[in-house]
C-alpha cells in the first residue's frame, strides 16, 4: 500500500470516528475538488480527471448522504454549481482537523526534520508540474489515454 492511500485512510478513520462514518474515499474525489461557492459538474469531472456521468453519479451519491447540494449558478441561471450544504461544512472542517492530526501522527513517526523535507519537496514537485502542465495545456493522465 503507499503511503498516500495509507495516509488517506487514517484520515477517513478518523473524519469516521468525528461523526461522519459514511464517508468514503470515492467521496474524496468530489470534496478535493469543490471550491466553497460552488462548482460546476463539468469543472467538478475536469478537475477529479473523470467523466462527467462518473462525476454526476458521484455528486448524487454524496447529495444523498447529505453534504453538497445543487444551487443555481449565479452567473448563467440555466446552469447548477454543486456547492457544500451546512453539513458538509462541518464535513470539510473536520476533513482539515483530521488532516492536520494526521500529519503530526506523521511528524511524529519520522521526525519534524524529515516532515520538513517531505513538504519542501513536494511543494516544488506540485509547482514544477503545475507550471510544465500549464505550458502544455494538459493534464498527463489524459494523455495516457490517448497512448
Amino acid at each position: 500500500m503507499d503511503a498516500t492511500r495509507t495516509f488517506e485512510q487514517d484520515v477517513l478513520a478518523v473524519v469516521g470516528r468525528e461523526g461522519f462514518p459514511k464517508i468514503r474515499m470515492v467521496h474524496l474525489n468530489l470534496l478535493r475538488n469543490l471550491d466553497l461557492r460552488g462548482t460546476r459538474l463539468t469543472e467538478l469531472a475536469e478537475r477529479a480527471n473523470i467523466t462527467k456521468q462518473s462525476m454526476q453519479e458521484l455528486v448524487d451519491r454524496v447529495q444523498a448522504l447529505g453534504y453538497v447540494e445543487r444551487r443555481p449558478d449565479p452567473h448563467d441561471k440555466r446552469a447548477k454549481v454543486v456547492a457544500f450544504s451546512t453539513e458538509g461544512i462541518r464535513l470539510l472542517e473536520t476533513l482539515h482537523k483530521a488532516v492536520s492530526y494526521m500529519e503530526r501522527q506523521m511528524t511524529e513517526i519520522i521526525g519534524r526534520s524529515a516532515m520538513r523535507q517531505v513538504a519542501r519537496s513536494l511543494h516544488k514537485y506540485n509547482t514544477i508540474k503545475s507550471l510544465r502542465g500549464r505550458a502544455r495545456g494538459k493534464h498527463p493522465a489524459r494523455r495516457l489515454r490517448n497512448l
